[in-house]
């Protein structure tokens, strides 16, 4: 009898193992490819939205940066700094960077540029130092030299503060440096330690004086705010110039936070989170003295970078916050990107989930100086994506760039962006600033590696990029051969439709264009043709 009742115990004491051991394991979906068209989405707020793939292939994109030329710099967590010129990803990484030791999270992190960058060239970056075992969490700072950075620096290194860390400068130009709590979670309330903490330093490293812990013994000055779990971003709310930081919880309990000088936002002695096995985290949910969330989340996203949309672009997005999600509620194959939606108290009114489908983790979110969102999707072969409006302008454009005192010529735009060839770039910049009312948005610049030189023009949400290659010599005729090599300079065509043609070519031949009518029956332009001074075609096209 004994016998049976220990062998039925040790079955069913290996029967809860199993048990046990099969709910533990990771659930998962597959995650498809990335289309290879832009893809449309209808959203809440009325606004419908296009999102196209700017670039592929990178290994585990960590954060991107947005240089005033209209260059953006991509880091990978494998160790590279990668440049975009314009919307396209250069081979090469950049050289320059200081080695990061790689595996698991570590390796290169985040980017910042410095406010005052046009004057004094600086770039930062976050990075795992190659030292001892453990190594150790930078900030290093260059100067970017159009392709490379050179006078690198470490402005902060500690082996204290866990491997991960976002920057962001606030409005006041101080760097504000994020730190994941590390081993022991203790640390994050101990004030003699950087782990679980935000920090407040100068451009150079240095410590500001107005610190809140700046000369008290066995605190760290450096420190800001504390109590933090796994900061995975860091934004400024623009209204109030605030910094925002979100953070991961263990199984739910993500949160997002609006720090203050000194505040202490619990971790782990409170949270909104439970332990990954299913029990809470901890005993209460909030506590005297402890700074309560803005957003929090049950169960988990598992958040990643963030920022609050300022942009006119889509302006119904207006003051909403996107945060990155890489996994919801345990289950891999769930990223996502979230819209939220304040009050005027800052009190949260409502979430959209977008990109769902795509199951994509995102792990950085972007307003770019265009107005338009971007993302990197974190993975071994990730992804820089862009969101935009899917019509680019419903009505029609006003051009920043006037010469004459009179308002631009009005037409719609239906594409983003294109690049166009040209014989001689100064004149037809200057040709579509006074002619077409244009706006130089990135002024002319000679690729150094290459004979080409480049300047990009905007009129509302449409991007034209011009290109003069030297050498190259008067461009050919337009050729519709498919089997034409299309690298060499060929003509463009671009046609745009016009709720009144006969006001538009009325308008252009008073700038002294030279337009080319042709005529529909009853009267009035069906459509009509004007050339660029390089001899680019632009059709104008009665809106029926």
């Amino acid at each position: 009898m004994t016998t049976t009742r220990c062998a039925a115990a040790t079955l069913a004491l290996l029967a809860c193992t199993v048990l046990s051991d099969a709910r533990a394991q990771r659930a998962q979906l597959s995650v498809p490819p990335l289309p290879s068209e832009p893809m449309t989405y209808e959203t809440a707020e009325g606004v419908d939205i296009r999102v196209v793939v700017l670039a592929r292939g990178l290994e585990y994109p960590w954060s991107i940066g947005f240089l005033p030329n209209g260059d953006k710099l991509v880091s990978e967590r494998a160790g590279r700094l990668r440049l975009m010129r314009g919307d396209v990803l250069l081979p090469d990484p950049v050289e320059g960077v200081p080695e990061a030791r790689v595996g698991g999270s570590a390796g290169l992190g985040d980017i910042a540029v410095h406010p005052d960058f046009e004057t004094n060239g600086y770039i930062y970056l976050t990075y795992n130092k190659p030292a001892g075992d453990r190594g150790s969490l930078a900030v290093a700072r260059g100067v970017w030299r159009g392709d490379r950075l050179t006078e690198i620096e470490d402005i902060f290194a500690s082996e204290d503060a866990g491997g991960i860390a976002r920057l962001i400068f606030g409005p006041d130009g101080k760097l504000y440096v994020s730190t994941f709590v590390g081993g022991d979670p203790q640390n994050a309330q101990n004030l003699s330690s950087l782990g679980g903490k935000v920090l407040r330093l100068n451009d150079d490293g240095s410590i500001p004086s107005d610190n809140p812990f700046v000369g008290m013994p066995g605190h760290r000055p450096e420190v800001f705010t504390l109590g933090h779990r796994t900061p995975s971003g860091l934004t400024v709310h623009p209204p109030t110039g605030t910094v925002y930081e979100v953070e991961m919880g263990p199984n739910g309990g993500d949160e997002i936070n609006a720090l203050a000088p000194g505040g202490n936002f619990g971790w782990p002695i409170v949270s909104l989170g439970r332990d990954y096995s299913g029990p809470w985290q901890s005993e209460k949910f909030n506590g005297e003295g402890i700074e309560d969330p803005v957003v929090f989340w049950m169960p988990s996203i598992s958040t990643s970078g963030l920022d609050f949309y300022t942009g006119d672009a889509l302006p119904a997005w207006n003051g909403d916050l996107f945060v990155g999600g890489m996994r919801y509620g345990e289950i891999s194959g769930t990223g996502q990107l979230q819209r939220i939606r304040f009050n005027e108290d800052m009190q949260e009114m409502r979430r959209e989930v977008l990109l769902g489908d795509l199951r994509q983790r995102i792990r950085d979110v972007r307003q770019g100086p265009d107005g338009l969102l971007y993302l990197l999707t974190d993975a071994e072969d990730g992804a820089v994506l862009r969101i935009e409006p899917a019509v680019a302008a419903s009505a029609a454009v006003s051009a920043a760039a006037e010469t004459d005192g009179s308002e631009a010529v009005g037409f719609d735009i239906q594409i983003d962006h294109v690049g166009i060839s040209v014989a001689n770039l100064e004149e037809s910049v200057d040709w579509y600033v006074e002619m077409l009312g244009f706006e130089l948005v990135r002024p002319i610049n000679r690729n150094a590696d290459s004979a080409m030189t480049i300047a990009q023009i905007r009129r509302g949400n449409f991007n034209i990029e011009l290109f003069e290659i030297e050498g190259a010599g008067p461009l050919p005729e337009y050729r519709r051969d498919p089997s034409a090599d299309l690298r060499v300079h060929g003509l463009a065509h671009f046609a745009f439709e016009v709720d009144d043609a006969l006001a538009v070519m009325e308008e252009l031949e008073s700038k002294g264009v030279e337009v080319v009518l042709r005529p529909r029956e009853g009267g009035g332009p069906a459509f009509f043709f004007v050339s660029d001074n390089s001899g680019n075609t632009f059709e104008f096209i009665q809106r029926r």
